[in-house]
């Protein structure tokens, strides 16, 4: 932690807490209470705005920017709203720059996806990060339908980008009824 203090980044080795703070909607979940999809680089982060002007902090695996929303009961969800945050990261492991694989978009300003079951899998929501291309903080993304699906079932939510700068991360996530 020292190293990554000496280089500017503001990371944090604490263990979070993956249950929603007891005034949270329980559909709602932050970054730290999702799950990493590949657990290799988990760190949490702040956004690119001065930590005195905007000290968010978003659970990200810098090699794989990828979260799973367990065991989410989707029988009266109707839709799926998100906040995402810019991020610049730049690793070097064992001297080379090392930099996540990029999902292709399909516009461009890329979009937030949101799968079923798998990262994989079918994919139920597209979100456009239209919006907050223009924003170094935080920026509310307007919610995507979701058609109806009865049960519980893992969601994948991974960027779709053309380029690493910056890297988009998933401040929280709300399954909308």
């Amino acid at each position: 932690m020292n190293r990554y203090k000496l280089l500017g980044i503001h990371a944090y080795a604490d263990q979070v807490a993956a249950t929603p703070a007891a005034n949270e909607p329980r559909a709602k979940r932050s970054s730290h209470q999702l799950r990493s999809c590949t657990n290799d680089i988990v760190l949490s982060w702040r956004t690119m705005r001065p930590c005195r002007v905007n000290g968010r902090r978003f659970l990200l695996d810098i090699m794989n920017p990828c979260w799973i929303y367990p065991a989410a009961d989707l029988s009266r969800v109707t839709a799926v709203d998100a906040a995402v945050g810019p991020v610049a990261v730049r690793v070097s492991v064992g001297g080379r720059c090392t930099r996540p694989k990029l999902n292709p978009p399909q516009t461009p300003a890329g979009e937030l996806e949101v799968r079923l079951d798998a990262c994989d899998g079918e994919r139920i929501a597209v979100l456009p990060l239209q919006p907050a291309v223009a924003n170094n903080a935080v920026t509310e993304l307007p919610a995507a339908t979701v058609a109806h699906r009865d049960g519980t079932h893992d969601l994948c939510m991974k960027f779709t980008q053309r380029s690493h700068d910056p890297m988009w991360v998933l401040d929280w996530v709300r399954l909308v009824e």
